[in-house]
C-alpha cells in the first residue's frame, strides 16, 4: 500500500503503511537534507524539507506505531523548526513569553496531526 497523508497550512504529514517504507523514507530524507541526526529504526521522524517554502517540513509516521506520545515527540521537532524560522510571530499567539508560545505551537501542531488522522 502506498503512503497516505494530509497537508496543513504549516506542514505535511505522511502515514507509512509499514516500518520498511518509513525507514526507506527516513533514509531518503537524511540523504536529501544532509541531516546528521540519525536514529536506528525510527517509529516516526520529522524533516525540515517541504515542497512549499511556507511549510516547516514533513512529519512521517508508521501506521502501526502512531500514538499521542509519538505525535507529541515529532510535533516538538516541528515546533522547534517553526521557532527557528521565526514563525512564532504568527497572529495566532497573544503572548510573547517563550514557554507559552512554545506550548501553543506544540498544541496546535499535535491537534492538526490528530485531526488529520481522524479525517482519514
Amino acid at each position: 500500500f502506498p503512503a497516505s497523508g494530509f497537508s496543513t497550512k504549516f506542514f505535511e504529514t505522511v502515514l507509512h503503511p509499514s516500518q520498511t517504507e518509513l525507514t526507506a523514507a527516513y533514509k531518503s530524507a537524511l540523504k536529501e537534507t544532509g541531516d546528521t541526526v540519525r536514529q536506528g529504526a525510527p517509529d516516526a521522524f520529522f524533516c525540515s524539507r517541504a515542497s512549499d517554502p511556507l511549510k516547516v517540513g514533513e512529519l512521517h509516521f508508521c501506521e502501526a506505531s502512531v500514538d499521542a506520545p509519538v505525535v507529541s515527540h515529532e510535533a516538538t521537532h516541528a515546533t522547534l523548526e517553526w521557532f527557528r524560522r521565526d514563525a512564532c510571530q504568527h497572529s495566532l499567539f497573544e503572548h510573547d513569553e517563550t514557554e507559552e508560545v512554545f506550548a501553543r505551537v506544540l498544541e496546535n501542531i499535535v491537534a492538526q496531526v490528530l485531526l488529520g488522522f481522524a479525517r482519514q
